[in-house]
């Protein structure tokens, strides 16, 4: 979920999320993994009572419509190949949702090579 939904589901508009992740961490335990994305401040996936906060990895985006479904779409993805490690799950979802969001609304349809060529550019 985005941090809007997260903070809704909380009843807290002030607090830091991580502070929010330790304070509801019964409710998150449930899940096997859980994302919080926060849009150019990164996202926190918490998996095995860890905590893992990941970067993004564009600063500027022109349209960021449908970035989230991206962004979940691709880490289903990543995940499902299981070669993977949580952080680097995190990191190829905001490279594909970055992309994503330097095109306007969903116009931008992004294909294996140039989500593969960003990746190499960007993990360099």
């Amino acid at each position: 979920m985005d941090e809007v939904e997260f903070r809704l589901c909380v009843k807290n508009k002030t607090d830091t999320v991580l502070s929010l992740i330790k304070k509801n961490k019964k409710i998150i335990g449930r899940f096997k993994m859980f994302i919080i994305t926060m849009g150019i401040k990164g996202c926190y996936i918490v998996s095995k009572n860890k905590v893992y906060f990941i970067p993004t990895v564009f600063k500027n985006t022109f349209d960021t419509t449908g970035c989230g479904d991206i962004f979940f779409s691709a880490f289903i993805f990543f995940n499902s190949l299981g070669v993977f490690n949580i952080k680097e799950l995190g990191l190829l979802s905001h490279i594909a949702a970055g992309m994503h969001a330097n095109y306007p609304g969903n116009k931008n349809k992004i294909d294996k090579n140039s989500l593969f060529q960003l990746i190499q550019t960007v993990v360099k």
